[in-house]
């Protein structure tokens, strides 16, 4: 998906304010290129070219989420209580 910054407001979609910032309405853009995207969770990796003399374009490509790695530091929580047989020794 390429996203184009344009002053021809005819067929363009506009910033919207979220939170503190500013972004734009995916959801209308994705559900007409028939991306399930409340089922399924995407990654978007932005890259940044040059569409034309002065003009940034940004091209979006949609991934899957990558596996969570394992976590591999120290135990979270209460230390589970020493069995009977433990604690007669």
């Amino acid at each position: 998906m390429y996203l184009i910054p344009t002053d021809d407001q005819d067929g363009a979609f506009a910033f919207a304010k979220v939170g503190r910032g500013s972004g734009i309405p995916l959801s209308v853009i994705l559900k007409k290129g028939g991306i399930n995207y409340e089922a399924a969770k995407h990654i978007f990796t932005i890259t940044i070219f040059n569409y034309s003399e002065g003009s940034v374009g940004y091209e979006l490509a949609i991934g899957e989420e990558a596996p969570k790695e394992p976590y591999t530091g120290k135990p979270r929580g209460r230390k589970p209580k020493a069995s009977e047989s433990e604690s007669a020794v």
